[in-house]
């Protein structure tokens, strides 16, 4: 139900912003090695940690539990069909990937200890640990993997994000520790664009066929912990894998619990009932950051907020209309007011701080009355006079979905404002995270709120998974033949300097096309207790691997 235009402005004066969920999911990884054959090691946590002692200290005594907010419904654990960052960040503590990131975002191994790629990067080898094991103790082998990766590739499956994956031509395990993806194209950052993202996860084949659709009730991975119990809207909970091949985790258990409330989370944080928070409201900051029992982590995010039109749905569909959305916003005033606390102001497709960063030159000028004009263009006027713009007797009207995330809410009541200033009637369709991605994925919106989440500077994980036709984001019925020529070029050079180029112009397209407005750049940020020993904070993982609580 829509609030009154009371309820309305109390909220937007309340909350001026509310601070970002860090976005965890491994959507992402480092920037994309010039020659792809590299060979890494895992390494232990670098730079500084949260707590006042370290985690080695003796004498001390430890909660067996750590406890995290888990401020948004967990929905599915199936690789083919995880969707959500929440959900992410739960799954990648059972499920592993071939390969990492550590803290910095460079690529390193997890199950494969090492890989190549041949000349043009159309093939890639990778060789496997051999000390791994599924958590009921069998060894992972390499045709464990070549299974997950045809299942989500088959689209009798219909895996939510079979399309980020659409490069990889077939998978073949010629034997027990290598295996070998075929690409129909050359694509030089193949691992930061497909292995890192939620398709990537392993699942052990045996629990998907024996368990089908209740399978993320048995959970069977190769990661740090294993599953003990999930609770639909309460919690998630798991137990320390003793034979996690990187040693056993520091702590035995940790809990997930859902407290979609942020203050309630917030109180919670502060008395000690959970040990990490995603969601903390704006309005209690200084407060939190003077609070001695609490410490503020913040790290760079590579994510961003955009509105996507969705072009081939009325009345997106028309080009003057997309014009006038996109010049009836004063995006600035937005963010100086309102967004300050999520991140920076967007001022291109990318994020400010991605290598193919074009700063200035992509964002549009705020100008209702060259957004009436547009409008006028295709015979939307006020004929009426009630402020409101219509056409053959129809009132021009506009859905916007997005999420219960706060800063989504915020951002999208100031912009529905500015767009009834030309005489356009929005809407807001805002829904929990599930029934969100059903209708995002159905391609069941006029325009949506999509808050993209990155733990890399590589621009293939935004531009690529959103714009081509085939990009698995790309639910609005975009389709421009350069752009998908130039998508393609770029996956094909390993040389940064032409790709970035190509990115560029890319983005200048998408301007062009008026198919999507950038709002702002995230930052990554955590709410940590003081009691919390061993963490390292960055926007490119979330390791509890040697954290302890102290009680």
């Amino acid at each position: 139900m829509m609030e009154d235009d009371e309820m309305k402005a109390k909220r937007l004066l309340s909350m001026i912003a509310l601070v970002l969920a860090l976005a965890m999911c491994f959507a992402a990884c480092g920037e994309p090695s010039e020659a792809p054959d590299t060979t890494a090691t895992p390494t232990d946590n670098p730079g500084t940690q949260s707590g006042a002692e370290n985690a080695g200290d003796s004498g001390k005594e430890y909660d067996d539990t750590i406890t995290i907010d888990m401020n948004s419904e967990v929905t599915n654990f199936d690789p083919a069909y995880l969707a959500g960052v929440t959900t992410s960040r739960v799954a990648c503590f059972m499920m592993d990937h071939l390969c990492y990131m550590d803290h910095d975002g460079n690529i390193i191994p997890r199950v494969a200890e090492s890989w190549e790629a041949n000349e043009d990067a159309t093939v890639w080898t990778f060789h496997l640990r051999k000390d791994v094991k599924w958590h009921d103790g069998t060894p992972l082998v390499a045709a464990d993997v070549k299974y997950n990766f045809d299942r989500i590739i088959n689209p009798d499956v219909a895996a939510l994000r079979a399309g980020d994956l659409a490069c990889v031509d077939s998978v073949e395990a010629p034997d027990d520790y290598t295996v070998v993806f075929k690409l129909n194209t050359p694509v030089a950052a193949f691992i930061t664009k497909c292995l890192l993202i939620n398709p990537g996860l392993l699942a052990q084949p045996k629990a998907l066929e024996e368990y089908g659709e209740s399978y993320s009730d048995h959970v069977v991975g190769t990661g740090p912990y294993k599953l003990v119990e999930w609770i639909p809207g309460e919690k998630v909970r798991m137990e320390a894998n003793p034979d996690f091949y990187l040693g056993e985790p520091a702590t035995k258990y940790i809990e997930f619990r859902l407290i979609p409330d942020p203050m309630t989370a917030l109180i919670e944080l502060e008395q000690g009932n959970i040990d990490f928070l995603f969601n903390i409201p704006s309005t209690e900051m200084a407060a939190f950051e003077n609070n001695e029992d609490i410490v503020l982590e913040r790290a760079k995010d590579f994510g961003v907020c955009w509105i996507f039109l969705n072009v081939a749905m009325d009345p997106c569909n028309d080009i003057n209309v997309r014009k006038a959305i996109a010049h009836a916003i004063d995006y600035e005033t937005i963010y100086q007011t309102m967004l300050t606390d999520f991140g920076l102001l967007a001022d291109s497709y990318l994020p400010n701080h991605n290598w193919a960063y074009t700063p200035d030159t992509l964002k549009y000028n705020y100008d209702p009355e060259y957004a009436k004009q547009c409008l006028a263009d295709s015979g939307w006027t006020d004929t009426d006079g009630d402020g409101l713009v219509d056409k053959d007797g129809q009132t021009l009207k506009l859905e916007i979905g997005c999420t219960k995330r706060e800063s989504d809410n915020v951002m999208l009541e100031a912009a529905q404002n500015y767009l009834r200033q030309v005489g356009i009637d929005v809407s807001m369709a805002v829904l929990e995270n599930a029934a969100y991605n059903e209708r995002l994925h159905g391609a069941d919106f006029q325009a949506y709120v999509l808050n993209i989440s990155q733990d890399s500077p590589e621009p293939a994980l935004l531009i690529d998974f959103s714009f081509p036709t085939w990009a698995g984001y790309n639910k609005f019925g975009y389709d421009n033949p350069r752009v998908d020529e130039l998508v393609l070029a770029a996956n094909s050079t390993g040389d940064q300097e032409e790709r970035k180029e190509l990115y560029i112009e890319i983005q200048k397209i998408i301007k062009e096309d008026y198919v999507s407005l950038p709002f702002y750049s995230r930052y990554a940020q955590v709410g940590v207790s003081a009691k919390v020993e061993g963490f390292t904070h960055s926007a490119a993982i979330f390791d509890l691997q040697d954290v302890r609580v102290a009680k």
